[in-house]
Formats: structure tokens, sequence, C-alpha cells
């Protein structure tokens, strides 16, 4: 009885150390994966900052043409300010492009999804976990003395639950064999 009861403390530290050695390791690998996440997720957002500072950019280089056209346009004929004029709207127009594109890509970044959805996954396990070892600590039992008792639990159920079948088919049955025997008997009568 003794060295039972050692055997099972020595595989119970080794469980824990496993678990615990699993946990770190499933955090470890959680965190990679939210990095990694997280670095595509910026790259989507460097890519939609370029482009919004070019708008930036061609916006200024409107402006500038703008009012080197609308000064060219006081002092010349028409259409030196007008074609002036109209390569400015290009830039702009060009500006407004970008801008909505960028926006576009803005609104693509995201958070972290798969590593949220495992660290909620893993938190929720963690906590049945938690769970399980304050209810056996409530009963005065290790966690597998309460999975055995949980078990043995579930099959005196599953006993009881047949035993009730049984004794409701006999009853089903004899009724039938009693009037097939009836049936049997009434002819030779």
């Amino acid at each position: 009885m003794t060295t039972d009861r050692s055997s099972s403390d020595t595989s119970l530290g080794q469980l824990v150390s496993n678990v615990t050695g699993n946990v770190s390791s499933l955090v470890r690998l959680e965190i990679e994966l939210a990095k990694s996440e997280i670095a595509q997720q910026a790259k989507q957002g460097a890519v939609g900052g370029a482009l919004a500072a070019a708008a930036a950019f061609l916006v200024v280089l409107t402006v500038i043409l703008a009012s080197i056209a609308a000064a060219l346009g006081l002092s010349r004929v028409m259409p030196d300010w007008a074609a002036f004029l109209v390569v400015g709207g290009v830039y702009l127009l060009l500006a407004v492009i970008l801008v909505l594109i960028s926006k576009r890509r803005f609104e693509k970044v995201k958070g972290p999804e798969r590593a949220t959805a495992a660290y909620e996954e893993t938190k929720s396990v963690l906590t049945a976990r938690a769970q399980v070892r304050d209810e056996a600590k409530s009963l005065g039992m290790s966690v597998p003395e309460l999975a055995q008792h949980e078990a043995d639990e579930r099959a005196r159920t599953a006993a009881r639950e047949a035993a009730r079948a049984a004794a409701a088919a006999p009853t089903t049955s004899t009724s039938s064999t009693s009037a097939g025997a009836a049936a049997v008997g009434t002819p030779g009568a």
C-alpha cells in the first residue's frame, strides 16, 4: 500500500512537471505567433503609410503647380496657365486615388486574430483545470482521485440506467409472451 502511494506521488510529480513544461511551451509559441501576426500587420500599415505620404507629397506638388499656373496665368495668355492647371488637376486626381487606396490598406490592418483565439482557448482550458483542482481540494481529494470518483459516478449512473431498462424490458416481453401463449393455447382448446 505504501509503495503504491509513492509511485502515485512520483507519477503525479511527473505529470505536474510535464504540464508546466507544456504550458511554458504553449505560452512561448503563442507569443511567437502574436509577434509574427503583428509584423505582418505592421507591413500592411507601412504600405498604407507610404501611400498616404505619397499622396501628401502630390498634394504639395499640386499646390506648387497651381500657384505657378496662377502666376503664369496672370502674366501670360490663357494656354500657358491652362496647361499648368491641367497638370495640377492630374496630380490632384492621383492624390485622391492614392488617399483612397491607403484608406483601404489601413482598414485591412487588424490585430493578431489567431494568437488572440489561441490565448482565449488556453485561458479557458487552464481555468477549467483550476476549477477541477479547486473542486478536488474542496472535497479533500487529489485531481486523479476526483477523476476516478467522477468516472465511478458515471459508471454507477450507467448501471442504474441499464438496470431500469432491463427491469422495463421483461415486463413488455412477458406480456407479449403471455399473449402468444394464450393465442397458441386457444386453438388447441
